[in-house]
This record gives structure tokens, C-alpha cells and sequence, in this order.
């Protein structure tokens, strides 16, 4: 049985992160919990492995407001 991918909200994920930030999310079901941000993506991604996500999920949140398709 194949399985099916579920959108995830991001929306919702980034709506109170500042605009720039760098965030680290939770591999299980690929993206479903903020680990860390920050404005140095070298210390989101340090912040997420010490909370124990070995290869956590990176992106950024956008500057300005808007459609974003990924």
C-alpha cells in the first residue's frame, strides 16, 4: 500500500519566528515541531542536534509575507 504525503502548514510552524530566521524542525513526519531558530544557521542547526535531532529539517523564514511554495 503506497502511503501518502500530508502538506504541512508552515504557516502556522513560522507565524511567530522573526522574518531571516533560520529554523531547525523535527524530523518525525518531516517537519511537524520548531527545535530552534536563530539569525546564524550554524547555531539553529547546534540547538537542534543538542536537543537530540541528529539531521534536523532547515529552512528559513521568508522576509516579507506572502505566497511561498516549496
Amino acid at each position: 500500500m503506497a502511503s501518502t504525503i500530508q502538506p504541512i502548514d508552515l504557516g502556522t510552524l513560522l507565524k511567530d519566528l522573526p522574518p531571516g530566521a533560520w529554523v531547525a524542525l523535527s524530523r518525525d513526519g518531516v517537519g511537524t515541531r520548531v527545535l530552534s531558530y536563530s539569525a546564524d544557521l550554524k547555531k539553529a542547526i547546534e540547538q537542534a542536534k543538542a536537543m537530540g535531532e541528529a539531521h534536523p529539517v532547515i529552512i528559513r523564514v521568508p522576509e516579507s509575507s506572502g505566497a511561498l511554495l516549496l
